[in-house]
């Protein structure tokens, strides 16, 4: 019986412990590196969506303009089916005749391009 068990031990295959130290590591370093790259990907996606949302609101006020020749405002722009809704808080649309700006929240981290502004 001793005999059986010595035999089954030496055709053991598997990962050493210093195997297994070292995947682990290497997984650790890769994780160091990777998630700050995925942190910033949000943020300025959430940039990107929201420079977006601006760009839509100066189109729909300069498409309001052009078919009613009045100055819009947000409740205008969501009543007459310019817009689906405005957004909460954070954007205000500015300008005269034709030509808008509007403003937009720019997250904490995002990168420089985006300014917070678009329009003419």
């Amino acid at each position: 019986m001793l005999g059986l068990f010595k035999r089954r031990t030496k055709n053991t295959k598997g990962f050493t412990l210093i195997e297994l130290i070292v995947v682990i590591a290497i997984l650790g370093m890769l994780a160091v590196i990777a998630l700050p790259r995925f942190a910033d990907m949000r943020v300025n996606a959430e940039a990107q969506a929201n420079e977006t949302t601006a760009i839509s609101i100066v189109n729909a006020a300069e498409v309001y303009f052009q078919d009613t020749g009045t100055e819009p405002d947000a409740t205008n722009l969501v009543a007459d089916d310019y817009l689906r809704e405005f957004p909460a808080a954070g954007y205000t649309l500015t300008g005269s005749i034709g030509v808008y700006q509007c403003t937009y929240p720019v997250p904490t981290g995002a990168d420089a391009r985006f300014d917070g502004t678009v329009g003419n």
